[in-house]
Protein backbone atom coordinates (compact mmCIF):
# COMPACT_ATOMS: atom_id res chain seq x y z
CA UNK A 1 0.00 0.00 0.00
CA UNK A 2 1.32 3.47 -1.08
CA UNK A 3 1.33 6.45 1.10
CA UNK A 4 -1.02 9.36 1.01
CA UNK A 5 1.87 11.48 -1.18
CA UNK A 6 1.94 8.75 -3.70
CA UNK A 7 -1.39 9.10 -4.21
CA UNK A 8 -1.19 12.82 -4.65
CA UNK A 9 1.61 12.00 -7.02
CA UNK A 10 -0.60 10.28 -9.09
CA UNK A 11 -3.69 12.23 -9.16
CA UNK A 12 -1.17 15.08 -10.42
CA UNK A 13 0.03 13.32 -13.30
CA UNK A 14 -3.63 12.45 -14.41
CA UNK A 15 -4.55 15.66 -14.12
CA UNK A 16 -1.48 17.04 -16.23
CA UNK A 17 -2.22 14.15 -19.09
CA UNK A 18 -6.08 15.59 -19.34
CA UNK A 19 -4.56 19.28 -19.80
CA UNK A 20 -2.17 17.94 -22.17
CA UNK A 21 -4.69 16.00 -24.22
CA UNK A 22 -6.94 19.06 -24.78
CA UNK A 23 -4.07 20.37 -26.84
CA UNK A 24 -3.86 17.68 -29.40
CA UNK A 25 -6.03 18.47 -32.63
CA UNK A 26 -7.78 15.22 -33.22
CA UNK A 27 -8.47 14.70 -36.48
CA UNK A 28 -12.03 12.92 -36.82
CA UNK A 29 -12.93 13.78 -40.47
CA UNK A 30 -12.39 10.83 -41.70
CA UNK A 31 -14.37 7.75 -42.08
CA UNK A 32 -12.63 4.61 -41.29
CA UNK A 33 -15.23 1.86 -43.14
CA UNK A 34 -15.39 4.63 -45.95
CA UNK A 35 -11.57 4.87 -46.32
CA UNK A 36 -10.43 5.05 -49.79
CA UNK A 37 -7.88 1.77 -50.73
CA UNK A 38 -6.52 3.33 -53.72
CA UNK A 39 -4.28 6.67 -53.49
CA UNK A 40 -2.18 8.91 -55.72
CA UNK A 41 1.47 8.67 -56.22
CA UNK A 42 3.40 10.94 -53.73
CA UNK A 43 4.94 14.06 -55.27
CA UNK A 44 8.24 13.01 -53.83
CA UNK A 45 11.19 12.72 -56.21
CA UNK A 46 13.54 9.35 -55.67
CA UNK A 47 12.44 5.91 -56.97
CA UNK A 48 9.71 4.18 -55.63
CA UNK A 49 8.63 -0.01 -55.89
CA UNK A 50 6.13 -0.60 -58.45
CA UNK A 51 3.18 -3.59 -58.01
CA UNK A 52 5.76 -6.22 -59.98
CA UNK A 53 8.38 -5.43 -57.39
CA UNK A 54 10.34 -3.77 -59.10
CA UNK A 55 12.48 -0.17 -58.48
CA UNK A 56 10.74 2.59 -60.72
CA UNK A 57 11.54 5.98 -60.88
CA UNK A 58 8.46 8.47 -60.50
CA UNK A 59 9.49 11.19 -63.07
CA UNK A 60 9.97 8.31 -65.54
CA UNK A 61 6.55 7.14 -65.46
CA UNK A 62 4.35 9.38 -63.68
CA UNK A 63 1.25 7.53 -64.62
CA UNK A 64 1.82 4.23 -62.70
CA UNK A 65 0.43 4.37 -59.43
CA UNK A 66 3.07 3.13 -57.47
CA UNK A 67 1.24 2.86 -53.83
CA UNK A 68 -1.65 0.22 -55.31
CA UNK A 69 -3.02 -2.21 -52.60
CA UNK A 70 -1.01 -5.08 -54.23
CA UNK A 71 1.88 -3.52 -53.94
CA UNK A 72 1.54 -2.01 -50.52
CA UNK A 73 0.03 -5.80 -49.23
CA UNK A 74 3.25 -7.81 -50.48
CA UNK A 75 6.39 -5.29 -49.84
CA UNK A 76 5.27 -3.20 -47.27
CA UNK A 77 5.86 0.39 -49.27
CA UNK A 78 5.28 2.20 -45.78
CA UNK A 79 7.74 -0.02 -43.56
CA UNK A 80 11.06 0.65 -45.87
CA UNK A 81 14.03 0.88 -44.40
CA UNK A 82 16.21 4.32 -44.53
CA UNK A 83 18.43 2.82 -47.41
CA UNK A 84 15.58 2.21 -49.45
CA UNK A 85 13.81 5.66 -48.85
CA UNK A 86 17.42 7.66 -49.36
CA UNK A 87 18.70 5.30 -52.32
CA UNK A 88 20.78 8.83 -53.58
CA UNK A 89 22.32 8.90 -50.42
CA UNK A 90 21.64 12.49 -49.94
CA UNK A 91 20.33 12.33 -46.03
CA UNK A 92 22.29 12.54 -42.90
CA UNK A 93 24.45 9.82 -42.01
CA UNK A 94 25.71 10.63 -38.77
CA UNK A 95 23.57 7.71 -36.45
CA UNK A 96 23.07 7.94 -32.69
CA UNK A 97 24.85 10.97 -32.24
CA UNK A 98 23.47 13.58 -30.26
CA UNK A 99 22.36 17.02 -32.37
CA UNK A 100 23.38 19.48 -30.28
CA UNK A 101 26.57 19.13 -30.78
CA UNK A 102 26.46 20.91 -34.26
CA UNK A 103 24.22 23.98 -32.60
CA UNK A 104 27.06 26.04 -33.71
CA UNK A 105 27.83 25.11 -36.67
CA UNK A 106 25.71 25.85 -40.15
CA UNK A 107 25.25 22.04 -41.35
CA UNK A 108 23.67 19.07 -39.37
CA UNK A 109 26.09 15.87 -40.19
CA UNK A 110 26.88 13.86 -43.14
CA UNK A 111 25.47 12.32 -45.84
CA UNK A 112 26.24 8.94 -47.84
CA UNK A 113 28.87 10.33 -50.37
CA UNK A 114 30.78 12.32 -47.17
CA UNK A 115 29.14 15.68 -48.18
CA UNK A 116 27.68 18.29 -45.41
CA UNK A 117 23.67 18.25 -44.98
CA UNK A 118 23.35 21.73 -44.40
CA UNK A 119 20.43 23.55 -42.19
CA UNK A 120 17.34 24.85 -44.19
CA UNK A 121 17.11 28.31 -42.66
CA UNK A 122 13.43 28.49 -43.38
CA UNK A 123 12.73 25.47 -41.82
CA UNK A 124 10.49 25.83 -38.42
CA UNK A 125 13.28 24.99 -36.15
CA UNK A 126 14.28 28.67 -35.21
CA UNK A 127 11.00 29.95 -35.37
CA UNK A 128 8.51 30.52 -32.75
CA UNK A 129 4.93 29.33 -32.87
CA UNK A 130 3.26 32.59 -34.43
CA UNK A 131 5.64 32.23 -37.26
CA UNK A 132 4.88 28.89 -38.10
CA UNK A 133 1.46 29.49 -37.73
CA UNK A 134 1.72 32.16 -40.69
CA UNK A 135 4.04 29.99 -42.66
CA UNK A 136 1.44 27.13 -42.53
CA UNK A 137 -1.63 29.63 -43.53
CA UNK A 138 0.99 30.48 -46.47
CA UNK A 139 1.57 27.24 -47.63
CA UNK A 140 -1.79 26.34 -47.16
CA UNK A 141 -2.65 29.08 -49.68
CA UNK A 142 0.22 28.11 -52.56
CA UNK A 143 0.43 24.80 -52.65
CA UNK A 144 -3.82 24.40 -52.36
CA UNK A 145 -3.62 22.17 -49.19
CA UNK A 146 -0.38 21.34 -47.70
CA UNK A 147 -0.52 22.42 -44.31
CA UNK A 148 0.79 19.01 -42.91
CA UNK A 149 4.34 19.54 -42.40
CA UNK A 150 6.74 18.37 -39.95
CA UNK A 151 10.05 18.77 -39.13
CA UNK A 152 12.89 16.86 -39.38
CA UNK A 153 15.69 16.94 -37.04
CA UNK A 154 17.85 15.31 -38.02
CA UNK A 155 17.88 16.22 -41.41
CA UNK A 156 17.23 19.90 -39.83
CA UNK A 157 14.35 20.65 -42.92
CA UNK A 158 10.83 20.67 -43.11
CA UNK A 159 8.81 17.15 -44.59
CA UNK A 160 5.20 17.37 -46.07
CA UNK A 161 3.61 14.30 -45.55
CA UNK A 162 1.99 12.54 -48.46
CA UNK A 163 -1.69 11.71 -48.58
CA UNK A 164 -1.32 7.92 -47.54
CA UNK A 165 0.88 8.97 -44.51
CA UNK A 166 -1.73 11.70 -43.48
CA UNK A 167 -4.40 8.80 -43.96
CA UNK A 168 -2.37 5.81 -41.87
CA UNK A 169 -2.09 8.56 -39.46
CA UNK A 170 -6.03 9.31 -39.05
CA UNK A 171 -6.69 5.06 -39.38
CA UNK A 172 -4.60 4.89 -36.48
CA UNK A 173 -6.51 7.73 -34.07
CA UNK A 174 -9.42 5.96 -35.47
CA UNK A 175 -8.54 2.31 -33.97
CA UNK A 176 -8.24 0.84 -36.91
CA UNK A 177 -5.48 -1.12 -38.58
CA UNK A 178 -2.61 1.04 -40.35
CA UNK A 179 -2.72 -0.02 -43.99
CA UNK A 180 -5.97 0.05 -45.54
CA UNK A 181 -4.87 -3.34 -47.93
CA UNK A 182 -5.14 -5.72 -44.42
CA UNK A 183 -7.83 -8.04 -44.48
CA UNK A 184 -8.76 -8.77 -40.34
CA UNK A 185 -11.21 -11.54 -41.80
CA UNK A 186 -9.55 -13.64 -44.39
CA UNK A 187 -11.68 -16.80 -45.74
CA UNK A 188 -11.46 -19.52 -43.48
CA UNK A 189 -9.45 -22.42 -45.41
CA UNK A 190 -11.28 -25.84 -44.23
CA UNK A 191 -8.42 -27.96 -43.89
CA UNK A 192 -8.82 -32.05 -43.93
CA UNK A 193 -8.58 -32.98 -40.86
CA UNK A 194 -7.57 -36.81 -40.22
CA UNK A 195 -5.93 -38.87 -37.77
CA UNK A 196 -2.70 -38.89 -40.24
CA UNK A 197 -1.39 -35.75 -39.49
CA UNK A 198 0.88 -35.86 -43.35
CA UNK A 199 -2.88 -36.03 -44.51
CA UNK A 200 -4.68 -33.60 -42.08
CA UNK A 201 -1.52 -31.08 -43.62
CA UNK A 202 -1.63 -29.40 -39.87
CA UNK A 203 1.23 -27.73 -38.45
CA UNK A 204 3.16 -29.19 -42.25
CA UNK A 205 5.54 -26.23 -42.38
CA UNK A 206 7.15 -26.30 -38.83
CA UNK A 207 10.75 -26.90 -39.00
CA UNK A 208 11.81 -30.01 -37.10
CA UNK A 209 13.45 -29.58 -33.05
CA UNK A 210 16.57 -29.60 -32.95
CA UNK A 211 15.99 -32.28 -30.37
CA UNK A 212 15.01 -34.83 -32.71
CA UNK A 213 18.61 -34.66 -34.44
CA UNK A 214 20.07 -35.75 -31.49
CA UNK A 215 20.76 -39.13 -29.55
CA UNK A 216 17.76 -39.85 -27.35
CA UNK A 217 19.02 -39.91 -23.80
CA UNK A 218 16.15 -42.12 -22.76
CA UNK A 219 16.94 -44.53 -25.60
CA UNK A 220 20.59 -44.77 -24.93
CA UNK A 221 19.65 -45.63 -20.97
CA UNK A 222 17.27 -48.48 -21.96
CA UNK A 223 19.87 -49.76 -24.28
CA UNK A 224 22.43 -49.57 -21.25
CA UNK A 225 20.07 -51.27 -18.35
CA UNK A 226 19.26 -54.42 -21.72
CA UNK A 227 23.19 -54.80 -22.03
CA UNK A 228 23.72 -55.22 -18.45
CA UNK A 229 21.11 -57.66 -18.04
CA UNK A 230 22.01 -59.50 -21.04
CA UNK A 231 25.34 -59.67 -19.78
CA UNK A 232 24.44 -60.66 -16.28
CA UNK A 233 22.39 -63.43 -17.69
CA UNK A 234 19.28 -62.08 -16.75
CA UNK A 235 17.77 -61.95 -20.22
CA UNK A 236 19.11 -63.75 -23.28
CA UNK A 237 18.79 -62.88 -27.05
CA UNK A 238 15.06 -64.97 -27.77
CA UNK A 239 13.75 -62.05 -24.98
CA UNK A 240 15.35 -59.61 -27.02
CA UNK A 241 13.93 -61.06 -30.22
CA UNK A 242 10.28 -61.26 -28.45
CA UNK A 243 10.28 -64.90 -28.82
CA UNK A 244 9.64 -65.35 -25.69
CA UNK A 245 7.53 -63.19 -24.32
CA UNK A 246 8.97 -63.69 -19.84
CA UNK A 247 11.81 -64.87 -18.63
CA UNK A 248 10.14 -67.11 -16.41
CA UNK A 249 8.32 -69.03 -18.97
CA UNK A 250 11.84 -69.45 -20.42
CA UNK A 251 13.24 -70.74 -16.71
CA UNK A 252 10.03 -73.16 -16.21
CA UNK A 253 10.44 -74.50 -20.31
CA UNK A 254 13.99 -75.16 -19.32
CA UNK A 255 13.93 -76.48 -15.81
CA UNK A 256 11.34 -79.14 -17.46
CA UNK A 257 13.33 -80.54 -19.99
CA UNK A 258 17.16 -80.30 -18.99
CA UNK A 259 16.35 -81.31 -15.65
CA UNK A 260 17.79 -85.01 -16.00
CA UNK A 261 20.91 -83.77 -18.23
CA UNK A 262 24.34 -84.36 -16.90
CA UNK A 263 26.20 -80.82 -16.30
CA UNK A 264 29.38 -80.10 -15.61
CA UNK A 265 30.75 -79.02 -12.11
CA UNK A 266 34.00 -77.23 -13.46
CA UNK A 267 33.57 -74.77 -16.45
CA UNK A 268 36.91 -73.32 -15.95
CA UNK A 269 35.38 -69.79 -15.67
CA UNK A 270 34.42 -69.39 -12.10
CA UNK A 271 37.14 -66.73 -11.79
CA UNK A 272 35.09 -64.55 -14.59
CA UNK A 273 31.83 -65.42 -12.93
CA UNK A 274 33.23 -64.18 -9.36
CA UNK A 275 34.20 -61.15 -10.81
CA UNK A 276 30.51 -60.05 -12.42
CA UNK A 277 28.79 -61.02 -9.38
CA UNK A 278 27.55 -57.90 -6.99
CA UNK A 279 29.21 -57.26 -3.54
CA UNK A 280 32.65 -57.10 -2.42
CA UNK A 281 35.28 -57.45 -5.19
CA UNK A 282 37.32 -61.17 -5.50
CA UNK A 283 40.31 -61.06 -4.97
CA UNK A 284 42.13 -64.55 -5.72
CA UNK A 285 44.49 -65.69 -3.44
CA UNK A 286 48.12 -66.19 -4.55
CA UNK A 287 49.07 -69.51 -6.00
CA UNK A 288 51.91 -71.75 -4.76
CA UNK A 289 54.94 -71.29 -6.86
CA UNK A 290 55.43 -74.03 -8.74
CA UNK A 291 57.98 -76.79 -7.83
CA UNK A 292 62.22 -76.24 -9.12
CA UNK A 293 64.65 -79.02 -9.81
CA UNK A 294 65.60 -79.76 -5.95
CA UNK A 295 61.78 -80.91 -5.41
CA UNK A 296 62.37 -83.65 -7.97
CA UNK A 297 63.02 -87.60 -7.12
CA UNK A 298 66.36 -87.33 -9.44
CA UNK A 299 67.47 -83.84 -9.00
CA UNK A 300 71.14 -83.07 -10.80
CA UNK A 301 73.92 -83.17 -8.18
CA UNK A 302 74.09 -79.68 -7.38
CA UNK A 303 71.42 -79.74 -6.02
CA UNK A 304 71.93 -82.19 -3.48
CA UNK A 305 73.16 -81.17 -0.47
CA UNK A 306 76.09 -82.44 1.86
CA UNK A 307 76.04 -83.93 5.16
CA UNK A 308 77.55 -80.75 6.52
CA UNK A 309 75.21 -78.45 4.59
CA UNK A 310 72.06 -80.86 6.28
CA UNK A 311 73.44 -80.37 9.70
CA UNK A 312 73.19 -76.27 9.00
CA UNK A 313 70.25 -76.14 8.28
CA UNK A 314 68.61 -78.50 10.66
CA UNK A 315 70.52 -75.95 13.30
CA UNK A 316 68.36 -72.93 11.23
CA UNK A 317 64.50 -72.18 11.13
CA UNK A 318 62.37 -73.60 8.93
CA UNK A 319 61.51 -70.71 7.41
CA UNK A 320 65.32 -69.53 6.92
CA UNK A 321 66.12 -72.66 5.20
CA UNK A 322 66.45 -72.61 1.53
CA UNK A 323 63.56 -75.27 0.40
CA UNK A 324 61.66 -75.09 4.46
CA UNK A 325 61.40 -78.34 5.69
CA UNK A 326 61.89 -80.56 2.74
CA UNK A 327 65.99 -81.93 1.88
CA UNK A 328 66.56 -83.04 -1.75
CA UNK A 329 67.17 -86.52 -2.31
CA UNK A 330 67.71 -88.66 -4.77
CA UNK A 331 65.58 -91.64 -6.11
CA UNK A 332 66.01 -94.33 -8.84
CA UNK A 333 62.33 -94.07 -9.83
CA UNK A 334 58.99 -92.77 -8.84
CA UNK A 335 57.91 -95.83 -7.13
CA UNK A 336 60.70 -95.46 -4.72
CA UNK A 337 59.15 -92.41 -3.49
CA UNK A 338 57.74 -92.37 -0.32
CA UNK A 339 55.25 -89.94 1.91
CA UNK A 340 55.89 -86.24 2.35
CA UNK A 341 55.94 -86.38 6.17
CA UNK A 342 55.41 -82.54 6.30
CA UNK A 343 52.47 -82.11 3.70
CA UNK A 344 49.85 -81.76 6.01
CA UNK A 345 51.34 -79.51 8.06
CA UNK A 346 52.62 -77.10 5.51
CA UNK A 347 49.08 -77.48 3.71
CA UNK A 348 47.82 -76.25 7.37
CA UNK A 349 49.93 -73.47 7.67
CA UNK A 350 48.80 -72.10 4.30
CA UNK A 351 45.23 -72.50 5.38
CA UNK A 352 45.88 -70.35 8.25
CA UNK A 353 48.37 -67.57 6.27
CA UNK A 354 45.01 -67.31 3.80
CA UNK A 355 42.40 -67.14 6.79
CA UNK A 356 44.11 -64.51 8.95
CA UNK A 357 46.11 -62.41 6.53
CA UNK A 358 44.07 -59.99 4.87
CA UNK A 359 44.45 -59.28 1.27
CA UNK A 360 44.87 -56.00 -0.84
CA UNK A 361 44.78 -55.04 -4.63
CA UNK A 362 47.77 -53.28 -5.50
CA UNK A 363 48.37 -52.24 -8.85
CA UNK A 364 51.72 -52.46 -10.08
CA UNK A 365 53.46 -49.13 -12.80
CA UNK A 366 54.39 -51.38 -16.04
CA UNK A 367 56.68 -48.26 -16.43
CA UNK A 368 60.15 -49.07 -18.89
CA UNK A 369 63.39 -47.51 -16.74
CA UNK A 370 64.92 -46.37 -19.83
CA UNK A 371 61.69 -43.73 -20.20
CA UNK A 372 62.73 -41.98 -16.87
CA UNK A 373 66.12 -41.54 -17.93
CA UNK A 374 66.41 -37.91 -19.62
CA UNK A 375 67.49 -37.86 -23.21
CA UNK A 376 70.55 -36.19 -23.96
CA UNK A 377 69.95 -33.20 -26.50
CA UNK A 378 71.64 -33.52 -30.15
CA UNK A 379 74.55 -31.39 -30.70
CA UNK A 380 72.98 -29.29 -33.04
CA UNK A 381 71.08 -28.05 -30.85
CA UNK A 382 73.34 -27.30 -28.04
CA UNK A 383 75.26 -24.73 -30.97
CA UNK A 384 76.92 -22.00 -31.31
CA UNK A 385 80.22 -23.73 -29.75
CA UNK A 386 83.92 -24.01 -31.66
CA UNK A 387 83.86 -26.44 -34.17
CA UNK A 388 86.99 -25.39 -35.79
CA UNK A 389 90.22 -24.57 -35.16
CA UNK A 390 90.98 -20.66 -35.23
CA UNK A 391 94.33 -20.01 -33.60
CA UNK A 392 97.22 -23.33 -32.97
CA UNK A 393 100.14 -22.79 -30.31
CA UNK A 394 103.06 -24.58 -31.97
CA UNK A 395 106.69 -24.92 -30.08
CA UNK A 396 109.55 -23.50 -32.25
CA UNK A 397 111.12 -26.07 -33.65
CA UNK A 398 108.94 -28.93 -32.42
CA UNK A 399 105.84 -28.70 -34.79
CA UNK A 400 105.74 -32.45 -34.82
CA UNK A 401 106.14 -33.30 -31.64
CA UNK A 402 103.44 -33.54 -29.39
CA UNK A 403 103.61 -31.39 -26.06
CA UNK A 404 101.30 -32.32 -23.15
CA UNK A 405 100.13 -29.56 -21.34
CA UNK A 406 98.97 -29.60 -18.08
CA UNK A 407 98.00 -26.23 -16.73
CA UNK A 408 96.89 -22.60 -17.81
CA UNK A 409 96.69 -19.59 -17.33
CA UNK A 410 95.39 -16.11 -18.60
CA UNK A 411 96.33 -12.70 -17.80
CA UNK A 412 93.34 -10.71 -16.21
CA UNK A 413 92.98 -8.05 -19.50
CA UNK A 414 93.67 -11.61 -22.23
CA UNK A 415 96.56 -10.94 -23.58
CA UNK A 416 98.76 -13.41 -22.24
CA UNK A 417 98.64 -16.90 -21.89
CA UNK A 418 100.78 -18.97 -19.77
CA UNK A 419 101.15 -23.13 -20.12
CA UNK A 420 103.09 -25.39 -18.55
CA UNK A 421 103.89 -28.79 -19.77
CA UNK A 422 104.89 -32.39 -18.14
CA UNK A 423 108.66 -31.54 -19.34
CA UNK A 424 108.84 -28.61 -16.62
CA UNK A 425 108.70 -25.67 -18.92
CA UNK A 426 106.86 -22.52 -18.76
CA UNK A 427 105.86 -20.99 -21.65
CA UNK A 428 104.58 -17.24 -21.85
CA UNK A 429 102.34 -17.06 -24.90
CA UNK A 430 100.41 -13.46 -27.15
CA UNK A 431 96.67 -14.72 -27.20
CA UNK A 432 95.83 -12.85 -30.81
CA UNK A 433 98.57 -13.51 -32.53
CA UNK A 434 100.02 -17.29 -30.78
CA UNK A 435 103.56 -15.79 -30.58
CA UNK A 436 105.47 -17.37 -28.12
CA UNK A 437 107.28 -14.46 -26.49
CA UNK A 438 109.29 -16.27 -23.73
CA UNK A 439 109.65 -19.61 -21.96
CA UNK A 440 111.81 -20.95 -18.43
CA UNK A 441 113.05 -24.25 -17.88
CA UNK A 442 112.51 -25.06 -14.55
CA UNK A 443 114.53 -28.30 -14.65
CA UNK A 444 117.81 -26.53 -14.59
Amino acid sequence: QGSSDDEEDRLQRQHDLEESDEDVEILEDIDVVDAPRNWPKAAAAGSKRGGDGKKVDAAAAPDQDVNNPAAAAWMHTDNLSSDDEDESGEMNRIGRIPLHWYDEYDHIGYDGHGKKVVKDKNSSAGKDLLDQVIDAADNNEAEGGGKFTVYDALNARDVTLTPRQIELIRRLQGGAFAHPEHDANPDYIDYFSGVDPFKSGLNSDRYEKKSRFQPSKWEKLQVRRLLHRLKCGSINMDYLEGKVRDMNDLVKRSDGEDSDKPFQLWKGDEEDELALRKGPQHMPAPKVPPPGHAFSYNPPGEYLPTEEEVKEWEDMDPSDRPYGHFVPKKFDNLRSVGAYEHAVKERFERCLDLYLCPRAMKRRLNIDPESLVPQLPKASDLRPFPTTKCIEYCVPGKQDETVMVRCLSVSPDGQFLVSGDEAGVVRLWEVQTSRLLKSWDLNK
